[in-house]
């Protein structure tokens, strides 16, 4: 992550999406689904975006702020909202932006092994119960 830059930015069909690990705030912050709505609004506007797609939580949602969208896609591997599956977002962006969740099984018992190997076997049991 350290080579990665801070944010990333698409535009498409007139439309900004600002991608950011954190939050505009902060890259540590952590943004969850029921974040103050003043603030999300704040960040969309600031940013001059319609969609904001922010990780760090690992809780994925989709929530409609205004006439646009804050999206947190999820991950693979370390879920945090009881669901261990692996979740990613498909978005679209153009004058009202759209997005979803999609969640899919993958192999965690390869992950969890993988995960004794390497002396991290208390990380096993959060891995299987996605928190």
């Amino acid at each position: 992550m350290a080579g990665l830059p801070p944010e990333i930015t698409l535009e498409q069909e007139g439309a900004r999406l600002l991608a950011l690990h954190g939050s505009p705030t902060s890259i540590r912050q952590y943004v969850y689904p029921d974040h103050p709505e003043a603030e999300l609004a704040a960040w969309l506007a600031e940013a001059g975006a319609r969609v904001l797609c922010l990780g760090h939580t690992h809780v994925p949602f989709v929530r409609r702020v205004g006439h646009g969208l804050v999206v947190n896609p999820g991950s693979v591997g370390k879920s945090k909202d009881g669901d261990p599956r692996a979740s990613y977002a498909i978005i679209e962006l153009g004058p009202r932006p759209r997005a979803e969740i999609v969640r899919l099984e993958w192999n965690i018992e390869a992950e969890a092994q993988r995960l004794e190997e390497a002396g991290l076997g208390w990380r096993v049991a959060r891995l299987r119960e996605g928190t």
